[in-house]
């Protein structure tokens, strides 16, 4: 595998030497170059910005490979020489020389990273194997050997697999972690980084040789996406999410980064001028990082806010979401440790061919005005704030507030579309409650924005406002609004209620693990107003009732 990636390589750039490829990326190693990557003025134009993660790694050429976030905190990477590294925070200004290696694995033994749950899984090229690591960098258990070069690997949210790319052998590799077994997925030449969609449908990986990024229907291996050629050495790819969402950002061995649009195929230059890129993955703030020669970037995404002063429009929506108290540490504890309770507001317009405008107005309960902005949010995407500290983007900076309201606060949101809008807390542990209202039947309410939340165990409360019986019919979707299960309930008596568990409501479903929105439709009245609750089982009696909404 080390030897043809340099026939490749050095047909591309005079001064290539070894490489890798892992997680959603692909690797490939050059002289370090003191260049630094900056945006184009279009990138610059469309509101995106780069930092600096962590610089100084070792400037072998390939420098930092895998990163993954353990759910214990912290970030995880790799890196050529084999080290492994947690740096403290995800935040930015970091130096790999002040965090101490955790453990050294040799050259290209430590590549690419994943993570399920508590458990981190990482490739290792030399080896030829996939392992389960512990959290101090130690080796748990060898999931599988015999993986010639084993690099790219990336988590498959559905049902747990591995997909693991083995350029040199040119597979794609489905490993079952619980049962230690791998059978090929597709045959693909020389196929490197890879990136998988939030509801493990499709595929992508980097063809480096052919400058292709394809895509492949996880159900049957059928190719389904062809970016068409991408200048530079296509290698690490990630998939957009919220604002970003509908496109794969692709880093080169050029030192340069593309956009490109997944339905159109239409390629942006973000940025030139960088050094050897490799790696670029998902940051779950909604960042991407970007790995260079010797350091990592970190791409932050276009805002899309303007200030304004009044909120107006055909839907309103009031929200008591910025709740001071819902901002700080909560319900403490054994040994001093407190749980965290931040709020919440998500946005979900599931309308397949209308953006929504969307203006938020935050006011203090002493009915003064504290901020607002607006914003449109596209068709088919879902919009997810949280006030905390590891959040791009934040709840107060929805409205334009640079900082935490110091008094209790509610929202006035107008939409243009049937855009559904609502407000909660999440915590303790990284359960969430929400509130939604039915202005209109066909609402829509997001089930699970975080990966740690165990939807199906949770209860759904839909409570008749009216006087009126009415039956539901609940949907469950994914982010692109496809079905994935849907059931009709009986009656319910006017003012009355319906509380049932998602898992009873979602029937046989398979991959419901991946829903992450639910569409709620009421029938058989004429007065639309009703309540729906979402709260894990387990922590019903702390559920937090936020208000309710009448037409």
């Amino acid at each position: 595998m080390m030897m043809n990636r340099r026939r490749r390589l050095l047909a591309v750039v005079k001064s290539a030497v070894t490489s890798v490829a892992l997680f959603i990326l692909g690797v490939s190693g050059a002289a370090a170059d003191p260049a630094q990557m900056s945006l184009t003025p279009a990138a610059i134009a469309a509101g995106f910005s780069l930092s600096m993660f962590a610089d100084n790694f070792p400037a072998t050429g390939s420098g930092p490979l895998g990163i993954a976030f353990p759910s214990s905190g912290g970030v995880m990477v790799t890196d050529t020489p084999g080290n492994i590294r947690i740096f403290p925070t995800d935040t930015d200004n970091q130096n790999a020389l002040t965090v101490p290696a955790l453990a050294n694995y040799g050259n290209n033994n430590a590549v690419g990273l994943a993570t399920f749950g508590t458990n981190i899984y990482m490739t290792q090229e030399f080896q030829a194997d996939v392992v389960q690591l512990n959290i101090n960098g130690t080796v748990n258990q060898v999931i599988v050997t015999g993986i010639p070069n084993a690099t790219g690997i990336i988590l498959n949210p559905v049902n747990g697999h591995l997909f693991v790319s083995s350029p040199n052998n040119n597979i794609i590799w489905d490993v079952d972690p619980a049962r230690k077994t791998k059978q090929t997925f597709v045959n693909v030449f020389y196929a490197e980084g890879l990136a998988i969609t939030a509801d493990g449908r499709t595929l992508y990986a980097s063809i480096p040789n052919t400058g292709h990024v394809l895509g492949y229907d996880t159900s049957n291996g059928n190719q389904i996406f062809d970016s068409g050629f991408i200048p530079g050495v296509p290698a690490g790819i990630a998939l957009g999410t919220g604002k970003l969402a509908g496109h794969i950002f692709v880093n080169t061995n050029g030192g340069t980064l593309v956009e490109v649009n997944l339905s159109t195929v239409a390629q942006t230059l973000l940025a030139t001028g960088g050094t050897r890129g490799d790696l670029a993955t998902a940051d779950p703030n909604g960042t991407l990082l970007l790995t260079q020669s010797d350091d990592i970037l970190r791409l932050t995404g276009p805002s899309g806010f303007t200030p304004v002063t009044s909120c107006t429009g055909t839907h309103v929506h009031v929200i008591p979401v910025i709740n001071r108290a819902a901002m700080i540490t909560g319900n403490g504890r054994a040994g001093g440790e407190a749980d965290e309770v931040s709020a919440v507001l998500e946005f979900a317009n599931l309308n397949p061919a209308n953006a929504s405008a969307v203006q938020a107005c935050a006011y203090g309960d002493d009915g003064s005005f504290l901020g607002g902005a607006s914003f449109s949010l596209p068709a088919s995407t879902r919009l997810l704030a949280i006030e905390s500290g590891k959040a791009t983007l934040t709840v107060h900076q929805i409205f334009g507030l640079s900082t935490t309201p110091t008094l209790t606060a509610h929202a006035i949101i107008t939409t243009d579309q049937p855009t559904v809008v609502q407000g909660g807390s999440i915590g303790p542990h990284d359960h969430i409650f929400f509130i939604e209202h039915g202005a209109h039947p066909g609402t829509i309410i997001g089930a699970s924005p975080l990966s740690r939340v165990p939807v199906l165990t949770a209860t759904l409360m839909l409570v008749n406002t009216a006087s009126g019986a009415a039956t539901y019919t609940v949907d469950f979707l994914d982010d692109s609004g496809t079905k994935l299960a849907t059931t009709t309930t009986g009656s319910v008596a006017g003012f009355g209620r319906l509380q049932a568990t998602l898992a009873s409501l979602g029937g046989p479903a398979t991959n419901l693990k991946a829903t992450t929105m639910l569409r709620v439709t009421a029938t058989g009245q004429t007065v639309a107003g009703w309540l729906v609750t979402l709260e894990p089982a387990e922590l019903q009696r702390n559920a937090l009732v936020l208000g309710v909404v009448k037409p």
